[in-house]
């Protein structure tokens, strides 16, 4: 019913099973790993298990690296370690971030106290709660995409 609804987690509701083969990004990476600028992440909940694995990139290309994040409060909190882990993850591992709603087709600049109430509102008030984030690993990176929005 939903083709772009998929996941890896077990506390998701799945229309149908099927078994893949996985592997991290630093492993698929491994003999480009220092030439990656940028990661679009939309795993449905699955978000913080891509960053675990995803550590020798982020390190490799600090200067550089934006990430694009689905942020789904319910999947992510549905996962292992659940939302305060991902939190704790993003807070680590970003310097910056921009809030992008596609349902308002707006894009604006957020700290991490407004992430953590978007997380909040999305498992307390509103389920459906769906946006992305560009995140920054470093000053430089979020300088020069800036120039872009």
């Amino acid at each position: 019913e939903n083709l772009g609804h998929h996941s890896v987690l077990d506390s998701i509701e799945h229309n149908a099973i099927e078994t893949v083969s996985v592997t991290s990004l630093d492993d698929y990476f491994a003999d480009n790993l220092s030439e990656i600028n940028f990661i679009k992440i939309d795993v449905e909940g699955g978000e913080q298990k891509v960053l675990e694995g995803m550590k020798d990139i982020m390190t490799l290309n600090r200067a550089h690296l934006i990430v694009v994040m689905e942020f789904w409060p319910i999947g992510l909190n549905d996962a292992p370690g659940g939302l305060s882990k991902m939190l704790e993850t993003m807070r680590s591992s970003f310097d910056h971030y921009v809030l992008v709603r596609e349902d308002e087709m707006s894009i604006s600049e957020v700290g991490f106290d407004e992430i953590v109430e978007i997380g909040k509102t999305g498992i307390v008030n509103d389920p459906d709660v769906l946006v992305n984030f560009l995140c920054f690993t470093s000053r430089d990176s979020f300088e020069a995409a800036k120039q872009l929005f």
